[in-house]
């Protein structure tokens, strides 16, 4: 998902936001009264009340939170901090910043306006957790998303992660149906980017490498701007490069994902089979000169 204006509480805690340049507002909070108040920070206030610092100054404005219609800012920080973890494959650090992802952002999931942020995080945590194999907490979250009727995006998005659970778990036929008639309702870019990278992944798995391609190369082509599944294409594809006998395609590619992705979880995967691939190829060249 990409970032959209929200909001970030910490469940049962007075969380203050400072942002950057305090004169300039960037948290709008809109009251079902019909009247809006810009602010620079925001923080809660027992679990009914949220204390606001004006945009002018001054003291800080209390409302009731039944009385918010929407509040809209930024993307939170700890989203940001969990996708730099991810990024960097801090594993450790990954794992306790999806645990605090977890915390801050859950108050988000009631609120016009910051559930988006709350989805987004749990759509970056599933992807957290199939590098993880924790397909387990993995279903039971996506199952909760999907059984949410007010969200048709965000229940069609959990289900491409029901239906790749359904692959892993032995039936990539299946999987390949349900993704299918997936992609073909879907308009927004993560949930077709997740839904072509897992229909690449169970394509090679029913061995069929040229279709798998084809599926793979979909996400960086169209949906660069995603760089969890672009990762896990770009690798799917060097794999099909390497199984239709195609050594030079499968090394450039895997010289991209280093250079751009390289201390991603899949750019560390692609280092183990670009040293593989280089072998074969009796070349000795170092891993970030693969792409040139």
């Amino acid at each position: 998902m990409m970032p959209r204006p929200s909001i970030a509480l910490t469940a049962g805690l007075s969380l203050a936001l400072a942002l950057a340049g305090a004169a300039r507002a960037q948290i709008t909070v809109t009251l079902r009264d019909g009247s809006s108040v810009r602010a620079t920070a925001l923080s809660l206030q027992g679990a009914t009340r949220l204390s606001l610092t004006p945009e002018g100054g001054g003291a800080a404005r209390v409302v009731e939170a039944a009385t918010v219609e929407r509040v809209d800012m930024p993307q939170p920080a700890i989203l940001t901090e969990a996708y730099a973890a991810l990024a960097a494959g801090e594993n450790i650090k990954t794992l306790q910043t999806m645990g605090k992802m977890r915390v801050e952002l859950d108050p988000l999931k009631k609120i016009p306006g910051g559930r988006e942020w709350w989805l987004e995080g749990e759509f970056l945590r599933a992807h957290i957790l199939l590098s993880q194999r924790r397909t387990k907490e993995l279903e039971e979250a996506m199952k909760a998303i999907a059984a949410d009727t007010t969200d048709p995006v965000s229940q069609r998005r959990a289900q491409v992660f029901l239906a790749h659970l359904t692959g892993l778990a032995g039936d990539p036929r299946q999987a390949l149906e349900a993704l299918r008639a997936l992609i073909l309702n879907a308009r927004d870019p993560e949930t077709l980017a997740d839904a072509w990278l897992f229909t690449g992944q169970h394509r090679s798995a029913v061995n069929e490498p040229a279709e798998a391609l084809i599926a793979f190369l979909r996400v960086p082509v169209f949906y660069p701007a995603l760089p969890v599944p672009m990762a896990y294409a770009r690798l799917g594809a060097a794999r099909c490069h390497v199984a239709l006998e195609d050594l030079p395609a499968a090394r450039r590619v895997l010289g991209t994902l280093i250079k751009e992705q390289g201390t991603s979880p899949a750019g560390q995967e692609a280092r183990k089979l670009l040293s593989e691939v280089e072998k074969t190829l009796g070349i000795t060249s170092t891993a970030t000169d693969a792409s040139q």
